[in-house]
């Protein structure tokens, strides 16, 4: 680390003549000719003004292996260090403070349930993952003078890429997607901090907007499932790596719009795609690689996550698709008893059965020992249902025994399905493939150039015969409390809807008569309400306002909530301007409106006066941080303007009101905004305190940060906005840490082009001119282009690379 800041102090010294010298240190080839040997013809890659690649090869398996070498080039960085934690090798590298992901990395197996399902793929699956590992291997093994200087900064030790790394890969996605287990520890929480009658009146409300009467609270089983007794503290921790090396243990939990309308809607005769993956998006570069796979018989251009082959957003010549995460509920935590006479067993009611056991050892870095690491052994134990995960996943603090259970594992398939955009033809060949997508639980909406358009659930689901998937379940006997598997016929989808269009922004899809329990955890209706206004309001929409209503910045939950806020303030001498100023919003969060500062600020800490007296300081922070699960449930409570909530518990003879806590909390407000930003709140613009800031994975904090990132930059929107810019309410500040990971309008008529960009760029090394030369795009709304036709790729090319064999 001592060499990295006289690099820096060098680079700062430097200036520009510095960066420049470092761009060509930290280059690649991209002219010229190179050897990738098992190809059976040579491949040519072009990259673009973006220095996105278009790989062109005789056959699918050649391309496939320019995939692979090309992303190795842009992204090898990332992808080891993505193998590293999904390994939980990381203490071995940056020490004892990355223990606890690699604890948990190992306890959830992504890695043994990969070596699992390498084992049982069909041959055609195994060439494509064998091919894409085969290119990145080339550049690994044979042109070790270019590889990533971060490599060597971080110490990262490289070692062949296999199938099974593209496949842990997958699982780690996967699991990210399954997201109701924090759902399940909250609740958990909160029915021991509060008694379950208590905790239920605050469990999550869903609601589905396209129903005529919406309103649907989940079912809750009246049965008192204990936890933790009454002694124990439960103390809630931040995972001290994943916010300092990568993104967040969430990095890859989606969140996302996208929408797929017919022809007639648009002014040509074929449908539009569009979509925007939410993730987190400050670490750079963006979790998505774009990149054009073209052969005789194949052209397909969209995007990847480094590691896997193929193209999961995007297009070919016949069909386009965009993603979502659809939060289906596919995990489980079950309360497990320890069998008392053989600690070693654990109970299904009388039967006595013994632990699976995993013995793993964990290297930590340690610059005192001799050998420059300390190991540790740990055993990992297991039941039928899954790992234990007791002090393990975040949240949990506890001496009993709780196991996860993940519908991922029980289905593996023989082929992936995600090769679907190198096969379709058809929106029934996408839905026909998109069976086989059982790791990761999504919403694809897709169109073919014949004018049909859908959208299809992945992954599989339980059925539960025992349960609800919203509170751990004991373990009381040996019947498997699932019963099977909601078939994929019956899984929520659609096709040509009468509407014209069908899209999803991880809002509940299903209607109150679905035959099975799906989930608790949806995000809140706005975003989806918002698009549905958009794209139902008259008229034919265009490509171009497409891409702007991805841009959109109207706050539908402000909209309900803020009268109420402002009708409260207005009535206090004190909060009077503030208030008038609220009332007097449209609604649209731009960085120059002061309303939206007022809004957020005066939300939160509303939030915190209602709920901080019952659930203290800890439990609060978890409750801030899981907004899925309250945020429509306190709609309701504040449009009803009386709830038992709402009086403080720490002052017995007083009862407080919904009018006296707005009160107080836009006091705090006006407190808060007049210490960061000054003290009159015309010149309370949303951009000064809402904004994002583009970090370098090598340096996140300190000295050199912002000359390494891509800076910090005023925000609009929100977390309840189409146009995504979601921040934190368990700590102060405004920072966004999710937005969209890239933005893609897919128009079936046009044969040219994709309307794209991605926040940072396409390359992940530091210094090269295609590090971050897309933020300027990506906050502005200019449109970048992903190019789609031969003559529009070869009019852009700026390089051409031969690959031989």
């Amino acid at each position: 680390m001592q060499h990295f800041h006289t690099l820096i102090l060098s680079l700062v010294l430097w200036g520009t003549s510095g960066c420049s010298l470092l761009s060509i240190f930290n280059a690649y080839q991209t002219e010229g000719k190179a050897r990738l040997l098992g190809l059976r013809k040579p491949v040519k890659v072009f990259r673009d003004e973006k220095g996105m690649a278009y790989v062109y090869g005789k056959n699918l398996y050649d391309v496939i292996k320019g995939q692979g070498y090309t992303t190795a080039q842009d992204r090898l960085f990332q992808m080891q260090l993505t193998k590293t934690l999904i390994r939980g090798e990381l203490a071995k590298y940056f020490g004892k403070r990355s223990k606890p992901s690699d604890i948990k990395m190992r306890t959830l197996g992504f890695y043994r349930a990969a070596k699992k399902h390498a084992s049982i793929l069909n041959e055609e699956t195994k060439q494509l993952l064998q091919a894409y590992a085969d290119g990145v291997n080339q550049y690994i093994k044979n042109v070790k003078d270019e590889h990533p200087f971060e490599l060597n900064l971080a110490k990262l030790k490289l070692d062949p890429w296999t199938p099974v790394d593209s496949l842990a890969i997958m699982y780690y996605m996967g699991w990210g997607s399954a997201a109701n287990l924090k759902h399940e520890i909250l609740t958990q929480m909160l029915v021991e901090k509060l008694g379950f009658t208590k905790a239920m009146t605050i469990s999550p409300v869903n609601v589905n907007p396209d129903e005529k009467s919406p309103l649907s609270f989940l079912p809750i089983s009246l049965q008192k499932t204990k936890l933790f007794t009454s002694k124990e503290k439960n103390t809630f921790h931040q995972d001290p790596l994943l916010k300092s090396i990568l993104n967040d243990a969430n990095s890859l939990q989606m969140g996302s719009n996208n929408w797929v309308v017919k022809g007639d809607k648009s002014l040509g005769t074929k449908p539009i795609v569009v979509n925007d993956p939410h993730l987190v998006t400050k670490t750079l570069p963006s979790i998505f690689y774009p990149i054009g796979l073209i052969t005789p018989s194949l052209r397909v251009v969209g995007a990847n996550v480094p590691g896997i082959p193929s193209i999961l957003v995007g297009r070919n010549e016949y069909v386009a698709a965009g993603v979502t995460n659809q939060y289906g509920d596919a995990q489980d935590i079950y309360i497990e008893t320890v069998d008392p006479k053989n600690p070693s067993n654990y109970l299904e009611g009388k039967n006595s059965i013994p632990f699976q056991t995993i013995e793993e050892t964990l290297y930590s870095k340690d610059k005192e020992s001799i050998n420059g690491f300390t190991t540790e052994k740990i055993t990992i134990r297991l039941t039928k249902r899954g790992p234990v995960i007791s002090k393990v996943l975040h949240g949990i603090k506890t001496d009993k025994v709780l196991t996860v259970r993940w519908a991922t594992l029980e289905n593996m398939r023989p082929s992936l399905g995600i090769d679907f955009l190198l096969k379709a033809k058809s929106v029934d060949d996408v839905r026909k493939e998109l069976d086989n997508y059982t790791f990761i639980n999504l919403n694809y909406v897709f169109a073919d150039t014949q004018g049909n358009i859908g959208w299809q659930t992945t992954g599989k689901l339980p059925i539960r015969s025992k349960g609800n998937g919203m509170i751990p379940l004991p373990v009381t006997d040996s019947k498997d409390n699932w019963s099977g598997w909601i078939p994929y016929e019956e899984m929520p989808h659609s096709y040509n809807p009468a509407r014209g269009w069908v899209g999803t922004a991880n809002h509940k899809t299903v209607t109150k008569d679905y035959p099975y329990y799906y989930s608790n955890m949806f995000a809140p209706k706005n975003r989806y309400q918002r698009v549905s206004e958009l794209l139902d309001a008259p008229g034919q929409k265009t490509a171009e306002e497409h891409w702007q209503f991805l841009r959109d910045d109207l706050n539908v939950t402000a909209r309900e909530v803020a009268p109420i806020l402002a009708k409260a303030l207005i009535a206090k001498e004190e909060t009077k301007q503030i208030g008038k100023i609220l009332s007097q919003w449209n609604f649209k969060e731009t960085t120059k409106a002061t309303a939206p500062s007022i809004y957020h600020e005066t939300y939160r800490n509303l939030v915190v006066y209602i709920f901080k007296d019952e659930l203290g300081e800890e439990l609060l922070s978890l409750f801030l941080k899981r907004s899925y699960y309250w945020q429509e449930r306190l709609g309701l409570m504040l449009q009803q303007g009386d709830s038992t909530w709402f009086d403080d518990t720490t002052t017995p003879n007083q009862k407080e009101t919904l009018i006296e806590l707005i009160q107080k909390a836009g006091l705090q407000t006006i407190k808060d905004l007049s210490q960061k930003i000054g003290s009159n709140p015309e010149e309370w613009y949303w951009g000064k305190i809402h904004q994002i800031e583009f970090v370098n994975p090598i340096r996140r904090k300190g000295i050199g940060k912002d000359w390494l990132g891509g800076g910090k930059h005023p925000m609009a929107g929100s977390g309840d906005t189409i146009y995504r810019a979601r921040f934190p309410l368990d700590k102060k500040g405004n920072m966004v840490e999710y937005s969209a990971t890239l933005r893609m309008v897919v128009d079936l008529n046009d044969r040219e082009k994709i309307i794209a960009v991605s926040p940072g760029g396409t390359s992940g090394r530091t210094f090269t001119a295609h590090f971050d030369d897309q933020i300027e795009a990506y906050l502005s709304g200019e449109k970048m282009h992903w190019w789609f036709s031969d003559e529009k790729i070869k009019q852009h090319a700026k390089s051409q690379l031969i690959l031989e064999p």
